[in-house]
């Protein structure tokens, strides 16, 4: 059957077991339902998409993996889309899939500019934001479930207007990036938030970018 996978190893999502990660994951009542005691975190990933928790799946692997492989992730998430995003969207992935490769400041405060262009409507956006929330893990997987989520809507919604109307103003002068995100989080708006979903229903549209997660964490898609 097609959910009937056999359960795969993801080496780069570290936790010991998958009850660590479903404390910062929040899965819905159901998919916590599937959480046995001692359980791995590639064996709750498989009986997820086995049982077509296909948003809960998303939060286990942008909470499970380490930061900067999540961003990666919402980065591949975002190429399967590209002809779709915004021309101020596709300059936050450009910057932040440059960032990936060479982590440096010069980069992170072209992140930082780059988001001031954009209305957080779109997954470039967010995958920026995720690379400037690095050092704080609750928020950056936020805001890769966000790019992630934003994506799958967009593969089967209408390209993003090539100019939108930008809704947040930042400082146009190269401060570092810590100062930036003192600046940019009272104002940025709330990570969407999700709505009762059928889960199921998802799951065939989610499929790619969770597999796409999933090659993140087993290590054959890399960002740098």
């Amino acid at each position: 059957m097609f959910f009937n996978k056999p359960v795969v190893e993801l080496p780069k999502i570290t936790a010991p077991t998958a009850a660590e990660i479903c404390e910062k994951s929040k899965p819905s009542p159901e998919g916590k339902a599937l959480l046995k005691a001692d359980m791995k975190p590639a064996e709750y990933q498989a009986a997820l998409e086995k049982n077509k928790m296909s948003v809960d799946s998303v939060h286990f692997l942008a909470h499970g993996l380490p930061a900067k492989d999540a961003i990666c992730w919402a980065c591949q998430a975002c190429g399967l889309i590209r002809p779709k995003l915004s021309l101020p969207e596709l300059d936050c992935l450009k910057f932040t899939e440059m960032w990936l490769k060479n982590p440096i400041p010069d980069l992170m405060a072209s992140i930082s500019l780059s988001i001031g262009k954009i209305d957080f409507t779109g997954p470039g956006s967010w995958a920026a934001q995720a690379a400037l929330w690095i050092a704080l893990p609750g928020l950056c997987a936020g805001a890769v479930v966000g790019a992630i989520l934003l994506a799958a809507g967009l593969k089967v919604g209408v390209a993003m207007p090539p100019i939108p109307k930008p809704k947040l103003e930042v400082p146009m002068i190269p401060f570092p990036p810590e100062l930036l995100l003192q600046f940019q989080m009272p104002q940025l708006p709330p990570i969407p938030p999700l709505p009762v979903l059928d889960q199921p229903k998802l799951m065939k549209l989610l499929l790619p970018f969770i597999d796409l997660g999933k090659g993140v964490a087993i290590g054959t898609i890399k960002c740098c």
